[in-house]
């Protein structure tokens, strides 16, 4: 009896240590698909600089801060220099509803996906050791539009509120 509760303990042991060896730790503990969202990130910015919301003279910074309020949500903002040597951020925010409605004058279907873009004016520094310090601050007028579509036929509004 004690010969085959031992060799059930030794299983089980055995069998837990098998377990944990298998079980992945990671620090972040979203799901999200990086790959799928700058890929997406990369499509909406050069659709923005067809229609001359960046403008070609304008340097991107290498500045693309995950923002939200929960941490990672999908939403970025990049930074550019403008030839006058002033910069601003656009903010990428993906937005989707249950249900039709409307959305800073855009009316929206039942799950459908679109984007709202925002570019401000801000001071930059490029020399901050945390992302987070690297636009210091904002100013001036937000320009907000809304990207809608497919990867194929994407469509630019300006948002009125």
């Amino acid at each position: 009896m004690k010969r085959n509760l031992f060799l059930c303990l030794m299983i089980l042991m055995v069998m837990c240590c098998v377990g944990c060896a298998s079980v992945k730790i990671s620090e972040d503990d979203t799901t999200q698909d990086v790959t799928e969202d700058s890929s997406k990130d990369d499509d909406i910015l050069a659709f923005l600089k067809t229609n001359n919301v960046i403008n070609s003279d304008d340097t991107y910074m290498g500045v693309d801060q995950d923002i939200g309020i929960l941490g990672r949500e999908g939403n970025k903002r990049y930074v550019y220099k403008q030839a006058d040597n002033e910069f601003y951020y656009i903010e990428i925010s993906e937005c989707g509803f249950g249900s039709n409605g409307e959305f800073y004058g855009y009316k929206y279907k039942a799950d459908e996906t679109f984007y709202l873009i925002t570019v401000i004016q801000c001071n930059y520094n490029g020399d901050a050791e945390f992302v987070s310090d690297v636009v210091t601050e904002v100013y001036g007028e937000e320009t907000r539009y809304i990207v809608s579509g497919t990867d194929d036929n994407l469509q630019l509004r300006v948002a009125v509120e």
